[in-house]
């Protein structure tokens, strides 16, 4: 089994709540948020999660593997994405408990990678990731990887960037 921290590439988790129109502060889930016209909205406090990345083989099976294995663990899988090319497969996970996913992957014999990301949240209205992006993309902030999650009927997505600077990237507004 390999495991690498990853400090070279920065992530940024991004989640949509539906809000009112206005510019205005509200209280949701213990997080101070602000809100734009444009579906801005920003926690004041922005959580650290881990991405896990497995490389594996381009096989039926694979996904369903880790994912029982992190759920034996009581891990809960927040957001994934699944790509593969020329045989080989690679699997992109945050999930709600990064010490217990870690201990079960090593149990398991499944080699990963991990890159910190941050939380922000969009509201999840047409045109929210757009202008975050923008945003990013007028600081000359380069997005190297994207996924995102929602329920049709959700008023919460998430969206997972990789980011040229991390840093730079989780003072936008």
């Amino acid at each position: 089994m390999h495991v690498t921290k990853i400090a070279s590439v920065n992530l940024i988790l991004v989640s949509s709540t539906l809000t009112d129109l206005d510019s205005s502060l509200r209280r949701e889930e213990n997080s101070c948020h602000i809100h734009s016209q444009h579906g801005l909205s920003r926690s004041s406090v922005m959580p650290k999660a881990t991405q896990f990345t497995l490389s594996h083989e381009d096989r039926p099976g694979m996904l369903a593997h880790t994912a029982k294995v992190l759920g034996a663990a009581n891990v809960n899988i927040l957001a994934c994405l699944t790509t593969t090319s020329a045989g080989e497969g690679v699997t992109h996970l945050i999930v709600d408990n990064a010490d217990r996913a870690k201990k079960a992957l090593a149990s398991a014999g499944l080699s990963y990678t991990e890159t910190d990301v941050l939380q922000v949240e969009l509201r999840n209205i047409p045109g929210a990731l757009g202008e975050f992006a923008s945003k990013l993309a007028e600081k000359d902030i380069n997005i190297t990887l994207g996924y995102q999650t929602a329920a049709k009927s959700s008023k919460k997505a998430s969206v997972v960037l990789a980011v040229s600077n991390l840093d730079q990237a989780a003072d936008i507004r």
